[in-house]
Order: structure tokens, then C-alpha cells, then sequence
């Protein structure tokens, strides 16, 4: 897996001089399973927009990677799960899991953008409104890894 470490975004001198805090982004990728996790933090909330497939092979480390995010998000953490071509029963249970560590953190957990086969999984299983979005929304936007050619 690689992870790419956080990069400055545009106008973050200009924040930095008025006084606000910049978005923090973050992106991992694995290049073997397509599985690519971008993240953006602000204000103690993260938003994280998956990409790949979320099967057996990959969920235990975008688990990994969401618990973390789960752990460091005070204020909330949204996954955008609108580029998941492919979602599991792993998949599932690493949602339920992920639900589990934020009731016991005290942490909102939601689910902003969902695939078809994501849809179809939370639908088929009963769990969809486990996972209803919270009222506020984030600034910071979340960008999309880019998709393989």
C-alpha cells in the first residue's frame, strides 16, 4: 500500500495569514487491488471517498484506514462511497464494525454518496438507514482519486 502524505492546498498561504485552518488531505492507495482512500480533514471532521472494490481482500484495510480516521475526527467522519464498484458482505461487516468503533467513540458516522452495488448490499441487508447522513455538512469538499485509464 502507499500512502501519499498530505500535500498544500491552493490559498493555504492565505489562510495561514487571516488566521483559518487549511483542509488537511490525505490519500492512500493500494496499486495492487485498485483500493484508493482520499481523505480530507477540517475542523475535527473528515470526509474519506473510497475507490475500488470492497471485498474480502480489501476491507480490512480500508477499515484500517476509515478507523483511523474514525479515531483522529472528533467532530464526525462522512464516507463517500459513490466509486465502489464493487461491495461484499466483508464490505458490510467492515461498515458495521466502523458503526460500532463510532457509537463507542461517541463519533458521527455516515454514508454520503452510495454505488449501486453498495446500495444494493445495504438495502438487501437491512442496514441502510444505520447509516442515515447527519444534519451539518463539511466544508472541506472531497476530491475523487483519479479513476485508471
Amino acid at each position: 500500500m502507499t500512502v501519499i502524505e498530505p500535500t498544500p492546498t491552493l490559498g493555504s498561504s492565505k489562510r495561514a495569514r487571516t488566521g483559518g485552518a487549511a483542509p488537511r488531505t490525505s490519500s492512500y492507495q493500494d496499486f495492487d487491488s485498485g483500493l484508493a482512500v482520499r481523505t480530507v480533514e477540517s475542523g475535527g471532521h473528515t470526509r474519506a471517498a473510497v475507490t475500488g472494490e470492497l471485498d474480502l481482500a480489501t476491507a480490512p484495510t480500508a477499515g484500517d484506514i476509515l478507523t483511523d480516521c474514525l479515531v483522529l475526527s472528533p467532530a464526525g467522519l462522512d464516507v463517500d462511497l459513490g466509486d465502489v464498484a464493487f461491495f461484499d458482505c466483508a464490505g458490510l461487516n467492515m461498515l458495521l464494525r466502523l458503526r460500532a468503533r463510532a457509537l463507542d467513540l461517541g463519533v458521527e458516522l455516515a454514508l454520503s454518496a452510495l454505488s449501486p452495488s453498495v446500495t444494493r448490499v445495504l438495502d438487501l441487508s437491512g442496514t441502510r438507514e444505520l447509516f442515515a447522513s447527519p444534519t451539518r455538512t463539511c466544508e472541506a469538499r472531497v476530491v475523487r482519486p483519479a479513476r485508471p485509464a
